[in-house]
């Protein structure tokens, strides 16, 4: 079974020597969708989920545990913020 390629192996090794993790959305710009899911599995999401750059678009399964924080993070998120921040998909 394979965990992605071995540019997820380079960040995967040397997440614990970043300095700047507020701006590890740039890293994950550079991979490709397969590779970010591979480093989300692998590190996991809260671990660099930046709350100040909440960006993007985000599907949380709510039956697990991180995903559900993020959903309740980004809840409390969406009082401060302005307009319209949740759009409503239902499987």
């Amino acid at each position: 079974m394979q965990f992605g390629t071995y540019r997820v192996e380079v960040v995967v090794t040397l997440f614990n020597r970043i300095v700047d993790l507020h701006n590890f959305d740039m890293v994950l710009s550079v991979l490709t969708p397969h590779e970010v899911g591979c480093v989300q599995c692998r590190i996991g999401l809260l671990h660099y989920f930046n709350p100040m750059k909440p960006e993007g678009f985000h599907t949380c399964d709510l039956s697990c545990r991180e995903e559900r924080v993020l959903a309740k993070i980004l809840a409390a998120l969406s009082f401060v913020e302005p307009g319209e921040n949740w759009v409503r998909h239902v499987r």
